[in-house]
């Protein structure tokens, strides 16, 4: 389907109740009924809290009209959008930067639906969709009914939703998670860009577990540096994942392991909390022995090409086994993925 979907039913929420649960000030006046959020005039419901973000060229304050004849009955913005929205008389939570405050925002509002969805991110310059794909199967073989959020597709169930970014905004994004959860979702996988970290599209999600690809140089038409790009994927690993998995061979990702950190190394060094050897096989069909915390051994094999793919296939076993997958289960679903969309496919 085109456009992002919202769950059927939501309970809705006070303006003022919102500004109590974030910590922010009280609203300017008034106390609606929220019973949705979006950052797009042109998506507006009644109902809907409009959050008018600040923008490169232009302020989301100067379309709160358009907004407000739309249904929208409160606004989210800064003291700049505030006074641009003043004509409208809808109630606003002034904030000094609304993004920060929009994803938990937006959970709130649709009943914080991360706190019953096992969520796993995956960022990474290389191997995020591939490895996406590998953890769905895996989640599949566990008997979870999925959900996928990345760059080929979105996917709740059995509604396949158009992916316009890799990683969606924050007010789409939790309004596709609640309908998830509508729809008997019980786990969810999603790729997480380093736009959706620096951005906040992320904020409010509960990670059960995070896990880090690789890392190179990308996306510096967006990012100042690559230090800075270097620290917006970092922002997954702040905490906001209850188990963090990263890479033990890239030695860019090393001043990020902490006590607790979970490792994989598909170069086969012990010292990683999962490591493989024994790669064998060619094109589609490679296959590997793991190993794992406590002397585990077991084997497994994923049906992509290039030995990148053993490293996608470790971490998402890994990140399976952290969100309480039997590594058995985990390995036998990461085999049974039959590939990405677009990425290495058979063609003749």
């Amino acid at each position: 389907m085109r456009g992002n979907p919202r769950p059927r039913t939501v309970t809705g929420f006070r303006l003022g109740d919102l500004a109590a649960r974030l910590a922010v000030a009280p609203p300017t006046s008034g106390d609606p009924v929220v019973t949705g959020v979006t950052h797009a005039s042109g998506e507006v419901r009644p109902g809907d809290l409009y959050a008018a973000l600040p923008g490169a060229r232009r302020h989301g304050a100067e379309f709160a009209a358009a907004a407000a004849a739309a249904g929208a009955v409160a606004l989210l913005t800064d003291a700049a959008g505030a006074e641009l929205a003043a004509g409208t008389g809808l109630p606003a939570l002034v904030v000094p930067d609304p993004r920060e405050t929009l994803g938990p925002l937006a959970s709130a509002v649709y009943g914080d639906p991360t706190a019953d969805l096992v969520v796993i991110g995956v960022t990474g310059t290389a191997g995020k969709t591939s490895t996406a794909y590998l953890v769905e199967s895996g989640l599949q073989a566990a008997g979870h009914v999925t959900g996928l959020i990345g760059t080929v597709e979105t996917r709740l169930g059995d509604l396949v939703v158009e992916s316009v970014r890799t990683t969606p905004e924050a007010t789409d994004l939790h309004a596709m998670l609640a309908a998830a959860r509508e729809r008997g979702v019980t786990a969810v996988v999603m790729e997480v860009s380093s736009h959706a970290l620096a951005m906040g599209r992320v904020g409010g999600v509960r990670f059960a577990v995070g896990g880090w690809t690789n890392f190179g140089s990308d996306h510096l038409d967006f990012h100042a540096d690559a230090e800075d790009y270097f620290a917006a994927k970092a922002r997954l690993f702040d905490g906001r994942c209850a188990v963090e998995v990263l890479n033990h061979d890239d030695p860019a990702l090393k001043a990020l392991f902490k006590p607790g950190t979970v490792s994989f190394s598909a170069a086969g060094d012990p010292a990683a909390t999962w490591w493989a050897d024994d790669i064998d096989g060619e094109g589609y069909a490679q296959r590997f022995t793991v190993h794992g915390p406590a002397g585990l051994t077991l084997p497994a094999a994923v049906a992509l090409p290039g030995r990148h793919n053993v490293s996608n296939a470790l971490l998402a076993i890994a990140l399976l086994v952290a969100a309480g997958i039997d590594p058995t289960v985990a390995a036998q679903g990461v085999a049974a993925c039959g590939g990405v969309p677009g990425r290495l496919e058979s063609v003749g």
